[in-house]
């Protein structure tokens, strides 16, 4: 494992356990660029927010791209936390027994959920007659189905959503 890795496996882990990151060798090197790459890569730079603030050395232009990523997420978090609680009262008002899978579901155990970086709402059905009737009252919701069959176990449906 090499200094940025390393660097970035302690921001993340001071992420998940609630404190404010140490700053390693990192600071002293200047390879911001490379650990924002990084982060990037994997899906994870806006848990890097805290340790952004806390690394007086990192230059002002990772910072702001950091900032921008974590802020970026708060209305797409707040639009699947609502779609998730829409679509489950739905499922239940018509008796389909559903469970929210992976990142929403997960997403409570986060210091900070709201910048935790996810796309979709991934549901769990018990029947194919669940699923079928399910994919009717996502498409009364206004979501479509997707003509991309990305799997043999799941069907997906996309909303647009207004600006």
């Amino acid at each position: 494992m090499n200094v940025i890795e390393e660097e970035l496996l302690n921001a993340l882990a001071a992420f998940n356990s609630g404190v404010t990151p140490t700053i390693g060798q990192i600071g002293e090197d200047g390879e911001f660029g490379r650990l924002v790459e990084l982060a990037q890569k994997h899906g994870v730079l806006t848990y890097l927010y805290d340790y952004s603030v806390a690394n007086t050395a990192m230059p002002e232009v990772f910072r702001a791209s950091i900032e921008r990523e974590a802020a970026g997420n708060v209305p797409l978090f707040t639009r699947l936390l609502f779609n998730a609680r829409d679509i489950t009262k739905r499922f239940e008002e018509a008796g389909i027994v559903s469970v929210v899978l992976k990142g929403a579901a997960i997403a409570a155990y986060f210091k900070e959920p709201e910048i935790r970086k996810s796309g979709d709402i991934d549901i769990l059905l018990p029947d194919s007659d669940s699923k079928d009737r399910a994919g009717e009252i996502l498409e009364e919701m206004g979501f479509e189905p997707e003509d991309e069959d990305n799997s043999l176990h799941h069907e997906s449906f996309k909303k647009k959503f207004s600006q």
